[in-house]
């Protein structure tokens, strides 16, 4: 009993010594396997940022394509107002003119 007390005691006593040691090596361990993973992300990255751009330039295309298409909706409803417009201008001219020849008819 006395011996299994002793033993932990310096089991204790040279953690305490052993910890910085233990420490600095796990410490080691981890960035080793984190330059790894960070390796291995930077290969992936390499390897799909081709397929990134493209993705992007798909989806920069569909909004360029959707604020086109809402550009183009506004310029057909200008046009077609402004074929309304005239139209009606054209209306009243005539019946300007077509009033001015009644009254040049009456008053002659």
């Amino acid at each position: 009993m006395k011996s299994q007390v002793v033993d932990l005691l310096t089991l204790i006593y040279l953690s305490h010594f052993a910890y910085p040691v233990i420490k600095s090596f796990l410490c080691c361990l981890m960035q080793q396997h984190l330059t790894n993973i960070q390796r291995q992300k930077s290969e992936v990255l390499a390897a799909t940022s081709s397929y990134y751009d493209s993705f992007l330039d798909v989806i920069e295309f569909r909004v360029c394509l959707s604020v086109f298409s809402i550009v183009l909706s506004f310029v057909v409803c200008l046009v077609s107002f402004l074929y309304g417009l005239t139209f009606i201008f054209a209306l009243l001219a005539c019946m300007d003119l077509l009033y001015r020849c009644v009254m040049k008819q009456l008053f002659a």
